[in-house]
């Protein structure tokens, strides 16, 4: 899938860079040498999703349906914006969907947790938590110099695949991702 080969690339970027024992110009070629393979095989995915004669990308196949579910939710979103629905609400709006839909509960996820995040709690809520990640990646930056640096790969992974799947959903995954966020939550972000 798009999300686990996209998340699997972010965390490796961290990993390379971190680890290539180059001068930093040559780190920072690094880096875009990685990103830059990462974009390619986004594309490459794109295009095997091609499924039509017409050559239009087909965003259902693309997407493995999750395309129609978020279309489905956005007059729900955009009518909650500022405060949203409520903690599990999502649950309840995607059973009913599912049920009218294609048959018992098959979406109780989102399979993008910024997307349910903004449903259940609205701007306020997506605000907060992108600010949590604001303050969290500043301090990945002082842990990237310390033996907790493959801990900011685990961030990385966790946020990119939280795109298109339900990582934080997930028990074992939200507990490394916890884990993860303690070990690079220590860092100050000035110099003590």
């Amino acid at each position: 899938s798009l999300g686990a080969v996209m998340a699997l690339a972010a965390g490796l970027a961290v990993v390379l860079w971190r680890q290539a024992r180059l001068g930093r110009w040559s780190r920072e070629r690094l880096t875009q040498a990685v990103s830059a393979l990462m974009v390619l095989v986004a594309v490459g995915l794109a295009i095997r999703a091609v499924t039509r004669s017409d050559n239009q990308l087909n965003w259902e196949h693309f997407t493995a349906g999750r395309a129609a579910i978020w279309g489905a939710a956005w007059p729900y979103l955009v009518d909650g914006w500022l405060f949203g629905h409520g903690l599990g609400s999502w649950w309840m709006w995607a059973d009913a969907y599912s049920e009218a839909k294609i048959g018992p509960s098959v979406t109780l996820q989102a399979h993008n947790e910024y997307l349910q995040l903004a449903f259940e709690l609205g701007a306020v809520g997506l605000v907060l938590g992108l600010l949590s990640l604001v303050v969290l990646a500043r301090r990945a930056r002082h842990a990237l110099e310390s033996s907790d640096w493959p801990w900011v790969g685990v961030l990385a992974a966790v946020m990119v695949n939280a795109l298109v799947s339900p990582p934080l959903h997930l028990p074992s995954h939200a507990v490394v991702a916890l884990f993860a966020v303690a070990r690079v939550s220590r860092y100050t972000l000035t110099p003590r």
